[in-house]
């Protein structure tokens, strides 16, 4: 579908304090997991996993440090960019607290920039109804590049080069297969100002305003089973918009 309108967020203030990210399993692979969330701090190597029909809290601890803030769950693995040297994609499976990696073309510790105006990311992970999106500043221009993986088996399908410069926008997300942009000098007049088609490359003109903002954002992820963006904002609340599509 194709963003026409956004909903006044709701507003959710996490417990405890230097929250990253706050996650969900938009397709988990069990019930119980769909009562789950989870959370990343400043803790580097450590993901909190949190049940919300319980007091029951685990932690797991990683081989491979957390960079940014950018990262997301999907059906059972976390997807997240290691720290140190170049940027790698970690996949970590939840059930078997074991991982795979996978290596970005072209991109070293070296040649890799930072993402957008908050510049907090090097990597910024997407799912939608497509599946594994991961967005990265192209190493030789300001454009920005869009890599669409096959989580299975993490494997590249197709990086395309978007002649859009990041370092512009506050934020970017995927739904539906559209990359939104998010831009704005002020909280107060943060808006979507563009969607570009991936599948089509149509381009799409747009002016949806988006209130109650607070930069610089830490995510802006999309929830495509209940038609949600989630927006970690700069003190760590939680923002959950209600998308309205054509």
């Amino acid at each position: 579908c194709l963003l026409n309108g956004i909903e006044e967020p709701v507003v959710t203030v996490p417990d405890g304090e230097n929250v990253w990210s706050l996650m969900i399993d938009t397709n988990a692979p069990t019930e119980s997991d769909e009562k789950k969330y989870w959370k990343t701090s400043d803790e580097e190597y450590i993901l909190y996993e949190y049940d919300s029909s319980s007091d029951n809290k685990r932690v797991f601890e990683l081989y491979a440090g957390i960079a940014g803030t950018a990262h997301v769950i999907d059906r059972g693995s976390f997807f997240y960019q290691a720290s140190r040297n170049k940027p790698r994609v970690i996949k970590y499976f939840l059930n078997n607290q074991t991982s795979q990696v996978l290596d970005i073309p072209g991109v070293t510790a070296k040649n890799r920039k930072s993402l957008y105006s908050s510049k907090l990311n090097s990597l910024d992970f997407n799912v939608d109804e497509n599946g594994l999106w991961v967005l990265f500043a192209d190493p030789n221009s300001n454009n920005t590049a869009v890599m669409k993986v096959n989580d299975d088996i993490l494997e590249i399908e197709n990086i395309a080069n978007v002649t859009v410069h990041h370092q512009e926008f506050e934020e970017m997300f995927i739904a539906s297969g559209i990359l939104y942009g998010i831009k704005g000098k002020t909280d107060e007049n943060m808006t979507i100002t563009f969607g570009l088609d991936l599948y089509t490359d149509t381009l799409y003109k747009l002016d949806i305003k988006l209130s109650k903002w607070l930069k610089p954002a830490k995510s802006a992820t999309y929830d495509y089973v209940n038609k949600h963006l989630r927006v970690i904002n700069k003190d760590g609340q939680l923002l959950t918009y209600s998308l309205i599509c054509e």
